[in-house]
């Protein structure tokens, strides 16, 4: 993922899940729907067990700016 001077993780999780799929749909696009759902898994773990704070945030768009180094 393309941080953009924030971090990946300041999006809500549809966000994140729809950027990821249409990324590796672009980018492959033979690639089997199992093999994305699996990736979303792992990655949506991640999201769940790291930022679960995001969720709690009353966000008026899906993103949530604000200044940080990014993280990959």
């Amino acid at each position: 993922m393309v941080c953009k001077h924030k971090n990946e993780w300041s999006y809500k999780w549809a966000k994140i899940k729809s950027d990821y799929e249409k990324f590796i749909k672009y980018h492959y696009p033979k690639v089997k729907q199992e093999y994305v759902d699996e990736r979303l898994d792992e990655i949506q773990a991640k999201y769940d067990a790291l930022y679960d704070f995001w969720d709690k945030l009353e966000f008026e768009t899906d993103t949530f700016w604000y200044l940080a180094l990014c993280i990959s």
